[in-house]
């Protein structure tokens, strides 16, 4: 007794693997199969186009599901035993670290500003002493206007009564 042909590689959108009839064409078999083959041992492979036999699995025993889902929640009691262990190292580790910035903190403090400003100052003369010093830059006047406004000391400084025209404001 022959073993029936596996015809399942066979693709289904293929048009020259298949005869009119939906049955697999003997060329594309016998290329298939590298072999000779006959119509009756094609059609005892049962094989027929947009009709693959499906593998089934081996049949496995009953499933107890409540058995499953007991294990499922241990599982996940679990996970949230490793969560929480995790929660209590990295609050531990975050006290270390505002512990530690504290205490950076406390031994290095901000400078009041009277020592800020005589910080910088010593560091001016350094500067100066060393030569580090940038050369003023003239300063280029862009219109007449920007001199004249330069010369007078701005808005607050000159005389609003000076340019009324008398008789046109009353």
């Amino acid at each position: 007794m022959t073993k029936p042909l596996d015809l399942s590689c066979l693709s289904d959108d293929v048009e020259d693997n298949w005869t009119e009839d939906g049955t697999p064409s003997l060329a594309a078999v016998e290329k298939l199969l590298s072999r000779k083959v006959s119509r009756p041992e094609i059609a005892k492979s049962g094989r027929v186009r947009y009709q693959t036999p499906r593998k089934t699995a081996a049949p496995t025993a009953p499933v107890d599901y409540r058995l499953e889902i007991l294990k499922a929640e241990e599982r996940v009691s679990a996970i949230r035993v490793r969560f929480a262990d995790a929660q209590v190292r990295l609050k531990a580790a975050r006290s270390l670290y505002a512990d530690a910035i504290t205490a950076w903190q406390m031994a290095n403090p901000p400078p009041s500003t009277d020592q800020a400003y005589r910080l910088h100052l010593a560091r001016q003369a350094q500067h100066s002493a060393e030569g580090n010093v940038a050369a003023a830059q003239p300063v280029v006047r862009r219109s007449v206007l920007d001199e004249v406004m330069s010369q007078t000391g701005g808005r607050a400084t000159r005389n609003a009564a000076a340019r009324k025209v008398r008789g046109l404001i009353r």
